[in-house]
């Protein structure tokens, strides 16, 4: 099957569709306003602002809307395929500087520079949940591959790792009614730039982070045990893993890709040793020897977003230079570059590698596409609704006919939503209960006071007859 490149183009502003293996246009979706607008305002600034969301229940099928927040505005513009101006434009509480969609195509979460999160349901627009998750802007917002997890980068140098059943119920707060992480992954020295999390369910998988300190740190996600952390030559700004976890990709500020082999011969008992298998295991590659690290030399500036096909056979970087390009990986020549380049003005970035949509093929002409139902998102909480939308949310995921790719998912909300009926169970007979002990008690102090009533009686009449 045919795959394709998605890619902001800083040029113009566009987000532009590409062949990968000819690198033709395909289509250019217009109206974005993201333009920097000088050389040295590098595109880490402008933040990981695209986003591709499948139909909800469509599996492995081609993203259908395209969410870009716009720079220096509290928006959202959204597209499709069919049209090149915006299906919608709204009005969001703040600005975003990084955003992430569920690959199931549920939820929409952004972050702020502000190190706020907004979680919203895409098919109802409804807020769901807004919390404060880090101290310092948030850079990347990536999902686990099951969906059960997301994972936050920030400037304050945190990776925080929130379980989504959590974040969604009202009944995994502390006492000041914030939402908790399940884990906050210390360990670099300054802002974390970009995050990748590998395959499998949130119980096996990791996490990879890179960082301005020039380390790509890799972490247990379910522990959040750091496992090995890998020392480069310059300051990394993307990150990117195959899908099999056995090749590393990180972009640099100096513009080179560094790729390093985590499956290979070592001084391990068996010979083959897997680096992401350690535990605080530490290697430099700063002095960029090349048994254990390869280059990959063609940009002029700063590696601010990366992707691979799915095979893991081609690699396509953006750079703040305005370049995008593919590579083969195992010769790793540059095989053609796509877009226009003017180092004065173009900053290209948000790359990404999807499978062909089906309203771009050319047999697709005359035929109707359904839209993918979504509404605008809601600026604020439903303070009346809130338990109506949180409800609304677990009988959905909680129904006998779970999405694929969502098994964890709907597990993690199964036994919360128990949990749920099980306490408000409890809250609606407590009173009845209640009622009926405090009548019960009623009745036998009433069956006192006569006993004692009618003793009194009894001993008067008996004192008249003697007194007689």
């Amino acid at each position: 099957m045919t795959q394709v490149v998605v890619a902001i183009n800083g040029l113009d502003s566009n987000i532009n569709v590409w062949d990968l293996n000819t690198g033709v246009s395909l289509a250019a979706l217009r109206g974005n306003a993201l333009t920097v607008g000088n050389k040295e305002a590098h595109t880490h600034d402008v933040g990981r602002i695209l986003a591709l969301a499948n139909t909800p229940g469509s599996g492995n099928a081609p993203p259908s809307l395209v969410f870009s927040a716009q720079r220096k505005k509290a928006m959202i513009h959204t597209w499709n395929w069919l049209k090149e101006q915006p299906l919608s434009k709204f009005v969001i509480p703040e600005e975003l500087s990084s955003v992430g969609v569920s690959n199931s195509g549920l939820f929409f979460v952004g972050g702020t520079k502000a190190g706020r999160v907004y979680l919203w349901q895409i098919s109802t627009g409804t807020l769901i949940k807004a919390f404060d998750a880090h101290y310092k802007s948030i850079n990347v917002i990536k999902f686990t591959s099951d969906d059960s997890a997301f994972v936050t980068g920030s400037d304050d140098a945190l990776v925080n790792v929130w379980i989504m059943s959590k974040s969604i119920s009202q009944h995994y707060m502390n006492e000041e009614n914030e939402v908790l992480s399940q884990h906050t992954l210390a360990g670099h020295g300054l802002p974390v730039t970009d995050v990748v999390c590998g395959n499998g369910l949130v119980q096996y998988s990791r996490i990879f982070s890179v960082s301005l300190d020039s380390t790509c740190k890799i972490w247990h996600l379910n522990s959040g045990q750091l496992l090995s952390t890998l020392v480069f030559s310059a300051p990394l700004y993307s990150i990117i893993v195959d899908p099999a976890e056995l090749q590393l990709f990180v972009g640099s500020a100096a513009g080179t890709i560094f790729n390093v082999n985590l499956r290979r011969w070592g001084n391990s008992a068996h010979g083959i040793f897997f680096v992401s298998s350690f535990s605080n295991f530490i290697e430099d590659f700063s002095g960029n020897d090349e048994s254990n690290v390869r280059s990959f030399d063609g940009h002029g500036a700063l590696i601010n977003s990366l992707d691979l096909s799915f095979d893991a056979s081609f690699l396509v970087s953006a750079s703040d230079d305005g370049s995008i390009i593919v590579w083969d990986v195992e010769s790793r020549m540059a095989l053609r570059k796509l877009g226009s380049v003017d180092s004065a003005k173009a900053q290209s970035s948000n790359v990404r590698v999807i499978f062909k949509p089906p309203e771009l093929l050319s047999q697709a002409e005359g035929i109707n596409f359904s839209l993918t139902q979504f509404k605008p998102f809601n600026r604020f909480e439903s303070t009346s609704e809130s338990q109506t939308n949180e409800d609304r949310v677990f009988n959905y995921l909680s129904s006998e006919q779970p999405i694929a790719g969502l098994v964890g998912v709907h597990s993690q909300y199964g036994d919360i939503l128990q949990q749920e009926t099980a306490t408000k169970t409890l809250k609606r007979e407590a009173p009845e209960d209640i009622q009926k002990t405090n009548d019960d008690e009623d009745v036998e102090m009433e069956e006192k006071d006569e006993s004692k009533n009618t003793l009194q009686e009894n001993t008067l009449k008996r004192v008249k007859t003697k007194k007689r």
